[in-house]
């Protein structure tokens, strides 16, 4: 019969408050010590997945509004950032205007 991980959990909970060593702990309940161990730092694992770390802050979503002017060629669109406005032409590069976006908005890339 195996042995689960509850029943594991409890063990090393047991060997803990024992003040046993683990060769000595392992050879009271009949099991191999490296079982023992290997469950230790198994255990360890699972709980430091379930701990939640400090989430990162999220970028701040910016919102622009491409505005085409009747007056000016229909290849320009222009991008207003703030007080910047950014002249597009056909086959922009849109990683460069998401770099340049997010600089003028004092963001990162």
């Amino acid at each position: 019969m195996r042995t689960s991980a509850e029943q594991w959990a409890e063990r090393v909970r047991a060997w803990r408050e024992s003040g046993a060593t683990g060769e000595e702990f392992a050879k009271s309940i009949g099991c191999r010590v490296s079982a023992l161990y290997s469950w230790k730092s198994e255990l360890a694992r699972r709980s430091a997945k379930r701990v939640t770390a400090p989430r990162a802050e999220l970028p701040k979503v910016i919102l622009a509004r491409a505005l085409r002017r009747e007056d000016s060629p229909r290849e320009v669109c222009e991008v207003r950032v703030g007080n910047a406005v950014i002249a597009l032409r056909q086959g922009f590069d849109p990683l460069l205007l998401r770099v340049i976006v997010s600089a003028l908005a004092g963001g990162h890339p």
